[in-house]
């Protein structure tokens, strides 16, 4: 299990799955901020938060990046799939407004 009880569940609902894929994704934390347009201490403190709501470690840091831990392949695979559900949901909700 992924998430602790009792801890805040509001965290998960900001940009740091967000922000965990494209770290994934890049290897770098530098990069993914690069790419977000955003600075890195600002990306390393939402992962951060991310690990600490989920009393877990994510990403092994060392001078060449990051790589995944196994519990961060996990995530990857799950946060991908609900951000892709929560984007759909989005976009039917919008269409239906539309209509």
């Amino acid at each position: 299990r992924l998430h602790r009880e009792g801890a805040p569940k509001s965290a998960l609902a900001g940009p740091e799955l967000e922000y965990f894929l494209r770290a994934a994704e890049v290897g770098s934390l530098t990069k993914a901020a690069e790419s977000l347009g955003i600075r890195q201490p600002s990306l390393t403190a939402a992962i951060q938060r991310l690990e600490k709501t989920l009393g877990t470690t994510l990403f092994v840091r060392g001078r060449r990046g990051v790589v995944l831990t196994s519990t961060g392949r996990v995530l990857r695979e799950h946060a991908a799939q609900a951000l892709d559900a929560v984007a759909a949901d989005g976009a039917r909700r919008r269409r239906q407004r539309a209509a």
